[in-house]
């Protein structure tokens, strides 16, 4: 247990996501995998707002741009109460 973190999340360049799937799906995703509680849409929207992220649950992956898939992945390290390992790309 390293710092009193639950796991080491890994953040790429580039982020995965579920593409033609919006927000609130890719989060959902991270609780049913990970067994966390779910969070309700207002826990949800201050958790953003807490990152300097302003968009809709309802709101597609792609139509988001690579700063803001890079915020969205911090939130879900953050959700799960993880250190963050990051990578800095090379070239």
């Amino acid at each position: 247990n390293l710092c009193g973190k639950k796991s080491i999340s890994y953040l790429p360049s580039e982020p995965v996501f579920f593409d033609g799937k919006s927000v609130k799906y890719n989060i959902d995703f991270l609780f049913e995998t990970e067994g966390l509680a779910v969070l309700n849409e207002e826990e949800l929207y201050q958790i953003f707002k807490k990152f300097g992220l302003d968009i809709s649950l309802n709101q597609k992956i792609q139509a988001l741009s690579l700063v803001q898939k890079r915020l969205l992945a911090i939130v879900r390290s953050y959700i799960k109460n993880s250190n963050i390992l990051g990578c800095k790309r090379l070239g």
